[in-house]
């Protein structure tokens, strides 16, 4: 089961958004358009867990009480059930909807109420068809009818329905022991499997732990012991209390202090030792692995996978996520330019682009065509036109086309062409030759590009960003022009 359409109001920078989702389904835009909320709001919808905790006032569009609605619209029905007497009644749905609003007044009975009220539930396949909700035949007697009450999301009534995993930048944090880590939740199960299995092995077990423990006590001087733990049990001893020793395991929870290791040598290095990039790859694959263990239909949510991921890995990282989304539909936002080089030619991956206009952000679907070379796409083609950023490699690409189009081999040649064809040249170049300075009308293209090439020359004025942007926008314009 996969998303096909999400639909969010009033969320943050969005005030209305229609969004379509493929397998695999990327985010690209500027900083603060848009991209993390959007992911956001698609796990809460997906979220069986309490919500309105989590929501804060700036969630709101732009500080109102308008409500924040959330609908996501799947490419397969699924059954919930709903309780009917001494009976269940069955329900085909297809979409799940989130509405969740600020609280106008106090909760009744209770001394403290959430700031928000969250209504959460599954929307059957057909339009309501009464004054409160739904109803449908039942097998003998009235029809069944129910209402948004009756469809709240309890996802243990559920067949097949879709749950997310997210992937926040804080991912990092989820190999390492605390409260709600991933980690921390399979020491956990490790140590209760272990309690369960012990059993008649128990005795040998605890003398194998204290001759592993004495062993690592030996190594240190008796001097050093005495002075710490001898006299702290001379002391105790006035108080009645009895002796304490220096236990390295724990006996019925020896998974506690375990950690993910690299051995090195006789060393085990903490993951977190091996850098931030291993570390934050090996966090993405341990949450993507128990994502993959779940016996249930998940979709997979990464902000930004890139972050401190070497190129190379980055290149690994997106190829493993194209391979493995025809299983498990994946939803990311991405800064990288290797992200989208492997994904924009695919037909199977949808690329969306986030701005903000007037404060308020846009999605759209991507029209990015890179196909200006032969060789496309290039690095300075991606960054342009997926993250509007001009570079001089791609106005040195852009240039050695058009002399290639135009066959002309020098900066003298490209100049007269353009002379031939009526073109004005806007930018005066000067240059020195035998102590000499002489000064000729070139395009801003060659400007450019002579600034580029000839750093040394500094009789002449540097282009602005302006420029640059302006002087890509006439090479391509002028290259379509050619083809």
């Amino acid at each position: 089961m996969k998303i096909e359409q999400v639909h969010i109001k009033n969320f943050r920078l969005i005030e209305d958004a229609h969004i379509s989702l493929k397998d695999l389904t990327m985010l690209i835009g500027n900083n603060g358009t848009g991209k993390t909320s959007i992911l956001e709001a698609i796990h809460y919808a997906l979220s069986p867990n309490y919500l309105s905790g989590k929501i804060e006032p700036t969630d709101f569009y732009n500080g109102t009480n308008d409500e924040i609605q959330i609908e996501l619209v799947f490419d397969k029905t699924f059954t919930i059930e709903i309780p009917d007497g001494y009976v269940k009644q069955e329900v085909i749905c297809k979409k799940i909807h989130l509405d969740i609003k600020k609280r106008e007044r106090a909760t009744p009975n209770k001394s403290f109420s959430d700031g928000y009220v969250t209504t959460h539930y599954f929307v059957p396949e057909y339009a309501k068809n009464t004054s409160d909700g739904w109803e449908q035949p039942r097998k003998g007697g009235k029809p069944f009818q129910f209402s948004k009450r009756h469809l709240a999301i309890n996802y243990s009534d559920t067949d097949n329905t879709l749950k997310s995993f997210y992937f926040n930048k804080n991912r990092s944090i989820q190999i390492k022991r605390g409260y709600n880590s991933s980690i921390t939740s399979i020491f956990d199960d490790f140590n209760w499997r272990f309690i369960n299995n012990l059993a008649d092995s128990e005795k040998d077990y605890i003398a194998n732990k204290k001759t592993l423990e004495n062993q690592i006590i030996s190594n240190i001087d008796d001097k050093s012991l005495d002075k710490s733990i001898a006299s702290l049990n001379e002391k105790l001893k006035e108080f009645g209390i009895p002796d304490v020793g220096i236990s390295f395991i724990e006996s019925h929870s020896p998974f506690n202090s375990a950690f993910l290791s690299n051995s090195i040598n006789t060393m085990d290095i903490k993951v977190d030792k091996l850098g931030s990039g291993i570390e934050m790859i090996i966090s993405l694959m341990l949450l993507e692995t128990l994502a993959s263990l779940s016996k249930d239909e998940i979709m997979i949510i990464i902000d930004e996978p890139e972050l401190h991921l070497h190129p190379s890995l980055q290149e690994h990282f997106i190829k493993y996520l194209k391979r493995i989304s025809s299983e498990k539909q994946i939803l990311l936002s991405t800064h990288s330019p290797y992200f989208f080089k492997n994904c924009c030619s695919d037909s199977n991956i949808k690329l969306l682009v986030t701005e903000t206009i007037d404060k308020k952000c846009i999605v759209k679907d991507s029209d990015v065509q890179l196909h200006t070379f032969p060789w496309s796409p290039s690095w300075g083609e991606i960054n342009y036109f997926a993250y509007n950023l001009p570079t001089i490699e791609f106005h040195n690409e852009l240039y050695g086309y058009c002399q290639k189009l135009t066959k002309t081999s020098s900066v003298k040649e490209f100049e007269k062409y353009l002379d031939d064809k009526g073109k004005n040249k806007s930018k005066e170049w000067i240059r020195e030759e035998k102590g000499t300075l002489s000064t000729s009308k070139h395009s801003i293209m060659s400007y450019i590009r002579n600034l580029i090439h000839h750093p040394e020359n500094q009789y002449n004025d540097p282009y602005t960003p302006e420029e640059l942007m302006n002087s890509i926008d006439k090479m391509l314009k002028f290259i379509d022009n050619l083809k």
